[in-house]
């Protein structure tokens, strides 16, 4: 007996809780500008059209669950079913919802709600907020919060943020490695430009003084070759005097013999 006291006292709380974010919901019916073009609210903000229009939104977020685009005809809209529970995976939506916001802002505005805009809206708007302007997320929700001070997402969905912004720090630490290690490769570019502009006018020495090695050897080689030339006429002349020589000794051999005896006997 008592366990279904407790329970229908539970329902009931919850019945009344319900009442009254509806009812505060109604009368939570205008949005709140964040930043140019970006503006945070609840259900009621979303279905104020004249509104929505005099403030130039053009486009509309819806971030929860059983919710239709109110106004289909009159604004883009983006729903995001999502529940506004701590074990809820939120972030895995940050990246499309970025892209639609950005989108809004490049034609119009945009109004990022749920049902109270106080938690799954928020959180979104937060995320957007620290990834645009590299902000923590304490940062961020203190921003919102100036704009909007019912904003307060849930337990899970703040540890989302703040992994988020742990994420944003190690990709950081890797972006100044990264530059570091460019300006290292930049140094090195630089010292072997300069050692570059050294050997360039070493290498057309060495092609001019390689120019000037061939033409000498050509010239040297022209010469032998003149040389070579003479000394083949000068030997077929010897040759042939010497052939006309011997031709001559042959042809006085017994004269020449005859001569030699002579003279010896003498």
């Amino acid at each position: 007996m008592d366990h279904f006291d407790d329970l229908s006292k539970e329902r009931m709380a919850a019945l009344l809780r319900a009442v009254h974010a509806t009812k505060d919901v109604k009368d939570d019916n205008v949005p709140s500008q964040i930043e140019e073009g970006l503006y945070l609210g609840s259900v009621g903000a979303a279905n104020n059209k004249t509104l929505l229009k005099s403030l130039n939104i053009t486009h509309i977020l819806t971030v929860a669950s059983s919710l239709p685009p109110a106004y289909p005809n009159d604004f883009t809209y983006k729903v995001v079913d999502v529940p506004d529970k701590e074990d809820v995976n939120i972030a895995k939506f940050f990246n499309d919802c970025f892209g639609f916001i950005n989108e809004a802002k490049r034609t119009g505005g945009v109004l990022v709600h749920c049902f109270v805009g106080r938690s799954r809206s928020v959180t979104i708007v937060v995320a957007y907020l620290m990834k645009k302007h590299r902000m923590g997320s304490s940062e961020a929700l203190n921003l919102v919060k100036s704009k909007r001070s019912v904003a307060a997402p849930n337990s899970g969905f703040i540890g989302q943020l703040q992994r988020y912004e742990k994420f944003f720090s190690e990709l950081q630490a890797e972006n100044v490695q990264l530059k570091s290690r460019v300006n290292v490769l930049e140094v090195t570019v630089d010292e072997l430009t300069k050692k570059t502009s050294l050997i360039i006018p070493l290498q057309d020495q060495l092609s001019l003084l390689q120019a000037q090695v061939e033409a000498q050897h050509k010239t040297q080689l022209e010469v032998n070759q003149t040389e070579l030339a003479s000394f083949r006429i000068w030997n077929k002349k010897i040759t042939n005097l010497i052939t006309s020589f011997v031709k001559v000794f042959k042809d006085h051999e017994a004269q020449l013999k005859e001569f030699i005896g002579r003279m010896m006997d003498k």
